[in-house]
């Protein structure tokens, strides 16, 4: 009967200290759902699981290296998609402008980028 009994004990113990470790979980996310409210911006961390097999985004079509490139393409404009308004915007190319090798920039360097 004593067996009996401290199964009965410990089993009790068992579902009181779930029920309160449950409790306090709860409890816990609730207050750090409430401390954050949704916000629009920020930053989004991301992993790649792969090696780029160069940096060469008019060459490669791999995840791997289009991802971390992206950002230096396109970054004279920011299009919110929300509101967009469809304008057309014209941009002048600063004359003398040379790439590395001494090639002059032209609008079709640019549209290719």
């Amino acid at each position: 009967m004593a067996a009996g009994i401290r199964r009965s004990r410990t089993l009790v113990t068992v579902v009181a200290l779930t029920v309160l470790f449950g409790s306090m979980v709860v409890a816990t996310q609730a207050m750090g759902q409430a401390a954050e409210t949704p916000r629009r911006g920020g930053v989004l961390l991301a992993v790649i699981g792969a090696d780029a097999p160069s940096l060469d985004a008019h060459q490669e079509t791999t995840f791997a290296t289009l991802h971390p490139v992206a950002p230096l393409y396109s970054t004279l404009l920011q299009i919110d998609p929300y509101s967009y308004d469809g304008l057309t915007y014209t941009f002048k190319i600063r004359q003398g402008i040379r790439f590395h090798d001494g090639s002059t920039l032209t609008a079709a360097d640019v549209k290719a980028t």
